[in-house]
């Protein structure tokens, strides 16, 4: 359940850092959007993690887990595609360590369910 809770709080910091990283490409960063846009993330990665370490049930986690794995998917391809420079390098490396945490989330989730 750690190691869970773990991979959980990393994909909340992940996240931010998405939010920011879109930030910069938006030139939004430092506005008050921005900052709302960060909270909301916060709160939403707050509210899952509690929820499972209260219930000990992870179908919120899993959703949320599967979720941002098709949101960084999507900004991997747009990375590729759209972004220049040093957003683009940010963009990449942030969203493959977003999907390699997922994946290990729902490895060990998976792999607790085979026992």
């Amino acid at each position: 359940m750690l190691k869970k809770n773990i991979y959980l709080s990393l994909n909340v910091i992940i996240s931010l850092i998405v939010a920011a990283i879109l930030g910069i490409y938006n030139s939004t960063y430092g506005k008050p959007r921005m900052w709302q846009v960060m909270l909301v993330i916060f709160i939403i990665g707050l509210v899952v993690i509690i929820t499972t370490i209260v219930s000990h049930t992870f179908l919120l986690a899993n959703i949320y887990q599967i979720t941002i794995m098709i949101i960084l998917i999507g900004l991997f391809i747009s990375a590729c595609i759209l972004f220049n420079g040093l957003v683009k390098w940010m963009s990449i490396v942030v969203s493959i360590l977003g999907i390699l945490d997922s994946i290990l989330y729902l490895y060990q989730f998976l792999k607790k369910e085979d026992k």
